[in-house]
């Protein structure tokens, strides 16, 4: 697992809308981001969040949180525990509450719904898709198993990190986050029964059932570079683990059924990546 590139990523985040905030004129790296051929509209609403201070408080905070994680690696277990306790449970939780994302998200398409549906930009999709996720996300990294251990240290998934954006790049590649299935901590559809079907995956798919029960991803979760993954996903789950070993989730999640998504050492090492990652995930947040 890549716990501490989760972390990481997370923190890169932030650290862009931090920075980008720290002024009332809107700084070249923020408007880089903005593409020139969209609607007004929709180019005033992202350079508006450039100066959001609600925003700027929770990418904020998730910098703080973050902060000692780079991309070398080189951190232990309990550094990374304390990484991710600070997000699950410190400041972190008041600052960047879901009603402020949610808020957000649905300003976000009011202002471009023809770059997200109609008339897709795939600069824009790309913004919206990184605010999207971080809620969610954090529920994935903060998931924990019958033991009480977070799921980040479960081993699930490539021990390589040479497939991943480095922490610190101001532009992050989604479609290779994507590829690699970060949002779900590293979990695809091929991996087998044993690496699939535990009480890890099926808190995470939790997650981000009751999230996009709650909250539509308005492009629709198939066009998505970060969540694209899930509709195949479900079905490996389902198929390696039965039918029913997510119904409690879907449940949670409002009734929804089969196919929900196509809808609308070492090892410590390893594992400091998914808390690196999510402070990367803050700083695309950060570079709006």
């Amino acid at each position: 697992m890549k716990a501490w590139v989760l972390i990481s990523l997370f923190a890169t985040l932030a650290s862009a809308q931090s920075a980008s905030s720290s002024s009332s004129a809107a700084s070249p790296e923020a408007t880089s981001y903005i593409p020139d051929d969209i609607s007004s509209g929709c180019k005033d609403f992202l350079s508006s969040l450039d100066s959001d201070s609600s925003l700027t408080s929770c990418t904020d905070s998730l910098l703080k949180s973050t902060a000692n994680f780079g991309s070398d690696g080189s951190h232990t277990k309990a550094e990374v525990t304390g990484a991710i306790d600070a997000v699950c449970n410190g400041p972190v939780s008041s600052a960047c509450p879901d009603s402020l994302i949610r808020g957000k998200l649905a300003d976000f398409y009011s202002a471009c719904s023809a770059e997200l549906t109609s008339n897709p930009n795939k600069q824009v999709r790309g913004l919206y898709d990184v605010l999207y996720i971080l809620m969610p996300m954090k529920s994935a990294i903060c998931s924990k198993d019958d033991s009480g251990n977070y799921c980040v240290f479960s081993g699930t998934g490539a021990n390589s990190t040479a497939d991943l954006p480095a922490a610190t790049d101001s532009g992050l590649d989604l479609s290779t986050l994507g590829s690699s299935n970060l949002a779900f901590l590293f979990r695809t559809a091929n991996m087998d029964s044993t690496s699939l079907c535990t009480t890890c995956t099926r808190n995470i798919m939790s997650g981000y059932f009751s999230y996009e029960s709650d909250t539509l991803y308005s492009p629709g979760i198939s066009n998505s570079e970060m969540l694209g993954g899930q509709t195949p996903l479900v079905s490996a789950i389902e198929k390696q683990c039965g039918a029913n070993f997510l119904s409690g989730a879907v449940q949670a999640a409002g009734g929804i059924q089969s196919g929900f998504g196509s809808s609308g050492a070492a090892q410590d090492k390893v594992s400091g990546v998914v808390v690196a990652l999510v402070g990367a995930l803050t700083v695309a947040i950060s570079a709006l």
